[in-house]
C-alpha cells in the first residue's frame, strides 16, 4: 500500500485528536450539519460495527468539544484500554442490549 506525504492515517488522527466519541451513523447524519460549532473535530471518522449496528468513532482535538458533541449526540466515549470500573458513557459498553435500544 503506497501513502501520500501529508494523507491522514488513523494513527495520526489518533495522536492529533486523541479525544474521541461514538454515536450511531442515523444519529451522525443529523448531526454533521452543525459540525460547524465544532472547530475541533477531526476530518475524519471511523465505522464501527457493533452488535450488527452501524456506529461512527468521531475524533475532537479538545476535549470540552466532544464531551459537548457526546451529550448532544447521546453517545459514548471512545475508551481504548476498558476495565471493570469505567463509566456508563464509555464505550464499548457492558452491555450489548444498551445499544440495541439506541
Amino acid at each position: 500500500m503506497t501513502r501520500r506525504k501529508g494523507e491522514l492515517t488513523i494513527a495520526r488522527i489518533k495522536r492529533g485528536w486523541p479525544h474521541s466519541v461514538v454515536v450511531p451513523r442515523e444519529v451522525l447524519d443529523t448531526i454533521l450539519p452543525l459540525a460547524v460549532a465544532y472547530p475541533s473535530m477531526a476530518p475524519l471518522n471511523q465505522s464501527v460495527l457493533f452488535a450488527d449496528r452501524q456506529f461512527v468513532r468521531v475524533f475532537f482535538s479538545d476535549a470540552g468539544e466532544a464531551e459537548m458533541f457526546r451529550r448532544r449526540a447521546r453517545g459514548w466515549t471512545w475508551v481504548e484500554n476498558p476495565t471493570e470500573d469505567r463509566a456508563a458513557t464509555a464505550w464499548p459498553p457492558r452491555d450489548r442490549r444498551a445499544v440495541a435500544c439506541v
